[in-house]
């Protein structure tokens, strides 16, 4: 994937956009050759666990969502996306 990709897969996943099984893809699924997109799923991976949601059947709090936020706009930023 690139940093594109990666950025709407966050994207998708904050706005409740993606598939059932699309966040589990992406932070358990791929592999990554990039250090920067190993070290992103590997934050992902973590939200949950870093910020525990506050509301039943949310995946993390809402810092854990601000930390989705700079990852979708640093990513953009790094990658020029339109």
């Amino acid at each position: 994937m690139t940093y594109c990709e990666v950025a709407q897969e966050l994207e998708n996943f904050v706005e409740g956009k993606g598939g059932e099984w699309d966040w589990d893809n992406f932070t358990t699924g791929m592999r990554f050759s990039d250090p920067y997109l190993r070290e992103i799923q590997h934050r992902m991976s973590g939200l949950s666990t870093e910020f525990p949601p506050l509301v039943k059947g949310h995946y993390c709090g809402p810092e854990g969502i601000e930390v989705i936020r700079r990852y979708i706009k640093e990513l953009r930023e790094r990658a020029a996306c339109s």
